[in-house]
């Protein structure tokens, strides 16, 4: 019953453009909330993105018991995905091509389930996409490092991010450069704590590759989003 609870209320129209929920949606797992619409500059109201879904980012302890770590939820610019991929992702692989391409607007949002030491945090995501991105460009692992070591300075060894902490990761160009940009926030409540922006498109793809690939979120949390997607651009 829980999964089905996660994800209701949703409604697709491709008349007006897509629609998704305009419900704020509870991560079953965590208890965190996400809500419909995520506004990412305050200065812009039009700046925004919507809820595509959410999972649990989980390990076992020593007792083999499973322990929450965050909830991850995915938004996206809904009309430029529409544009972008309308009737060009007919199954669940090509929808999740997509959503690790470049040029529409995403954002992936974390919300701490617990206290977090971000060393830990920056090396799950480094240990899963060092490799690969080394393969893909060598050059370009000297952007992780830099990301990873920002993460652990906001939080890593004695200083922890405290739960309900939340870190958004947005993907999109940089109207300015017309380069791919990564900006990582680290977010209390409505504050902005933290900003860092990179301009990478290969630690862009790395980092929503960590959640979106292989993925660490459950097998019907993934299942979830890519349905979604491909009902978003039939």
């Amino acid at each position: 019953g829980g999964q089905r609870g996660r994800f209701s209320g949703m409604a697709f129209a491709s008349n007006d453009g897509p629609r998704l929920t305009n419900r704020t949606v509870m991560e079953s797992e965590t208890g965190a909330k996400f809500p419909p619409v995520l506004v990412l500059d305050p200065t812009d109201e039009t700046d925004t993105v919507r809820f595509l879904g959410a999972g649990c980012v989980s390990h076992r302890n020593w007792r083999f018991k499973k322990v929450n770590d965050y909830a991850v939820g995915l938004y996206l610019d809904a009309d430029q995905a529409y544009k972008t991929y309308k009737k060009k992702v007919p199954t669940p692989e090509a929808a999740r091509e997509a959503l690790l391409r470049p040029g529409v607007k995403k954002t992936i949002r974390v919300v701490l389930a617990r206290e977090t030491d971000t060393f830990r945090f920056a090396k799950r995501i480094n240990d899963k996409i060092e490799s690969s991105m080394a393969q893909e460009h060598f050059g370009d692992l000297m952007w992780l490092e830099l990301w990873r070591d920002w993460m652990i300075e906001q939080g890593g060894y004695h200083t922890k991010l405290p739960k309900g902490v939340e870190i958004r990761m947005t993907w999109e160009m940089d109207e300015e450069t017309n380069k791919d940009m990564i900006t990582t926030e680290i977010r209390r409540r409505d504050r902005v704590l933290a900003t860092k922006r990179i301009h990478s498109k290969t630690l862009a793809k790395g980092l929503f590759a960590s959640y979106l690939g292989e993925s660490p979120l459950s097998e019907s949390a993934s299942n979830d989003i890519a349905e979604r997607m491909m009902n978003l651009c039939r």
